[in-house]
């Protein structure tokens, strides 16, 4: 009888990865709006975010105060938002002194706010970040606040004070604060980038474009191979060969948007010992641009090895294949095949046009949920929360993995996707390569969003991104 080991581990979402990063940088989504700007979109609020000092946001002059005490002074606000609660630790900014302005003006003093966000008053409220306000100083120079203390937040507001009856305005944003971890930076994720190829000699438009595309690859001895599998898509249809053997067809009644990649398991007596070569015909038939192709084969050894050949710059391929009827063969050679392009990722941080899920593909090793609670329970929509997730691991992990908790689900369409994020314990923490066989309790802090609905799909997975 196998015994049993019980461990219980305390995560949070960013423990081990306390490394400062720009949070105002374009992977982190800082999303900015102020109160007013002036009525020329050449000084939005986004402006303050793009690394530029000859662009920046202005605000529109002031209307008459309503009372004589506020006649000497202006305020205005401009507020950063994220989609997940961020750790802060610094925020610098600088005034905006370009663009054809007469009344434009030094700004004077400054607060820093931050959102509250949690219960009781789990709606959002405004709070002064204590050591984060005062007077600014010369135009020409930045004027960085530094909390007492890091604070955690969803969003802030900086306050602006300026002359009455003036303009004032920012030239660059930047936030400082704890790299954060994501609950999909640890999921898997595609080898393959998405390729296409335009032929040497450019020809009149014909529908569908057409292209035919290859890659040859070896292996040693096709015996140890204990399995294969091939996942792609097609933009906008395609057939897929291994040594002239059709492996994998989509027929793309899913055109555009929301295109899943297709999972096939490809038999093994296939392959050979020395040159293969993986072909595809790929068609652009719904003339939106959607043109490419996503692919990754996956060898598994028979001793747990596994090798990838994806989609990407060792492609080459044609507009006609007609040239060479052996296009789809190993040993062929034909120099009117010329390189393929990878022109995008296969996936991305925010969900656009091109981001397609990672199929599951013949798990390396195993472990079964056999307790999953949360605390408090029903979850409290804006609240903290703890996930405390039961594992029987069967057998001693070979690797170091990461438990991710997923909220929600990419729609894969931008600005219209459903991802709450979640919580991630990293690697490096779990450490899982220590564990024994027997049961495992890991408990992850998790911000739940405000916006999360009643019934919010949750996925939990235990993996590395290779």
């Amino acid at each position: 009888m196998r015994a049993i080991s019980l461990c219980t581990l305390l995560l949070t979402a960013t423990a081990c990865y306390a490394q400062q990063a720009d949070l105002t940088a374009f992977e982190w989504g800082a999303m900015p709006t102020a109160v007013a700007a002036v009525p020329d979109m050449a000084y939005r609020p986004t402006f303050v975010l793009d690394g530029k000092p000859e662009t920046g946001w202005v605000t529109p002059l002031p209307p008459v105060a309503p009372r004589a005490s506020d006649l000497d002074t202006t305020q205005v606000w401009l507020r950063l938002e994220w989609r997940f609660p961020v750790t802060i630790s610094q925020v610098e900014f600088r005034q905006f002194t370009g663009g054809a302005f007469s009344d434009l003006k030094p700004i004077t003093s400054y607060a820093l706010q931050v959102e509250r966000a949690f219960p009781p008053d789990w709606r959002g409220q405004w709070n002064d970040v204590e050591g984060a306000m005062g007077p600014v100083g010369p135009s020409d120079q930045p004027t960085t606040i530094a909390p007492a203390k890091p604070v955690r937040t969803r969003a802030i507001r900086l306050l602006l004070r300026g002359p009455a009856q003036a303009k004032i305005g920012l030239s660059e944003v930047k936030v400082l604060g704890e790299k954060p971890v994501l609950p999909m930076s640890f999921a898997p994720t595609w080898k393959a980038m998405w390729i296409w190829v335009e032929p040497s000699l450019v020809l009149p438009h014909r529908e569908p474009e057409r292209r035919y595309m290859r890659r040859s690859f070896e292996v040693a001895d096709p015996a140890q191979v204990k399995e294969a599998w091939l996942m792609a898509v097609a933009a906008d249809r395609g057939v897929m060969y291994l040594n002239a053997r059709e492996v994998w067809r989509d027929a793309s009644y899913n055109g555009g948007i929301q295109r899943p990649a297709r999972l096939v398991k490809v038999p093994t007596d296939l392959l050979r010992a020395g040159e293969n070569v993986l072909a595809a015909q790929v068609e652009d038939i719904y003339e939106v641009g959607s043109r490419g192709l996503l692919a990754e084969l996956v060898l598994i050894g028979r001793d747990g090895s596994r090798t990838i050949i994806p989609t990407d710059d060792q492609w080459t391929g044609q507009s006609d294949a007609g040239v060479h009827p052996d296009w789809m063969k190993p040993g062929t050679k034909d120099t009117r095949f010329v390189p393929a392009r990878p022109f995008a990722s296969g996936n991305g941080l925010w969900h656009w046009f091109w981001s397609v899920r990672y199929p599951v593909v013949a798990p390396a090793q195993t472990a079964t949920v056999t307790d999953l609670r949360t605390d408090p329970s029903p979850l409290v929509p804006g609240a903290p929360a703890k996930l405390t997730v039961t594992l029987d691991v069967p057998q001693k992990p070979a690797a170091d993995y990461a438990l991710i908790l997923r909220l929600g689900e990419d729609s894969q369409v931008r600005d219209h996707d459903f991802d709450l994020f979640g919580a991630v314990a990293p690697p490096e923490e779990l450490k899982t390569s220590a564990w024994q066989p027997g049961r495992h309790t890991v408990t992850l802090n998790v911000d739940i969003p405000r916006e999360a609905p009643a019934r919010t799909p949750a996925t939990v997975l235990l993996s590395r991104p290779d």
